[in-house]
This record gives C-alpha cells, sequence and structure tokens, in this order.
C-alpha cells in the first residue's frame, strides 16, 4: 500500500516528535525503519516535494531482452546459417561472433 504525501509527513513528524524512540515508533505503526529513513532523508534534503514518489524511468523488466539485441541475433542467424544450425552454437559463441566481427544494427 502506497501512502500519500501527507501520510508520509505526518508519520515522520509523529516519529521525530515521540516519546518512545524511534525503534518502537515505527514498529507500532508498521513502518520499516529502513523505508522511513528514506522518507526522512527525502523530505530533509527538499521538504515535502522529497516525498512525492517518482516515476520509474523503464517499463522493461530486468532480465528482458531489447528488441534491439534480439534483432540483431537474428540478423546473424540469418547471415551465418551454417553457425545457427549448429549444435554447437552457444551463447558464448554468440557472445563472441558479435564482439569479434563489431556487430551493430544497421
Amino acid at each position: 500500500m502506497r501512502l500519500t504525501v501527507s501520510e508520509k509527513q505526518e508519520i515522520i513528524h509523529l516519529v521525530t516528535r515521540s516519546e518512545i524512540g524511534v525503534n518502537r515508533t515505527l514498529r507500532e505503526i508498521g513502518i520499516n525503519k529502513s523505508t522511513f529513513y528514506n522518507w526522512y532523508h527525502a523530505y530533509s534534503e527538499n521538504g515535502v516535494e522529497g516525498l512525492i514518489p517518482t516515476k520509474r524511468t523503464s517499463n522493461r523488466q530486468w532480465n528482458s531482452i531489447p528488441q534491439e539485441q534480439k534483432n540483431l541475433v537474428v540478423k546473424l542467424a540469418l547471415d551465418y546459417p551454417r553457425c545457427a544450425k549448429s549444435p554447437d552454437f552457444e551463447p558464448n559463441l554468440l557472445r563472441f561472433t558479435i564482439h569479434s566481427k563489431n556487430c551493430t544494427i544497421r
């Protein structure tokens, strides 16, 4: 569950003014300590604007292969059909072929 900017600000004020200590206060309200300190640092540096969620820079998953690289693999397979059909044509050989021929998408 994402909290609003005003809720984050309220939690920062609650925790910093608490008489029972940061750890115990965070435990009681169910906020992870590292999450709180991320908010606290952002708030200290940039005020309320530091608490505004940032947009993610990419919709691409971390382990997906970019279309450009997929196109390069297809191009290599078409340019070297004997190699591509060989059972020895492994990822390391493909990597070596790409680097040794300085392959780029044209």
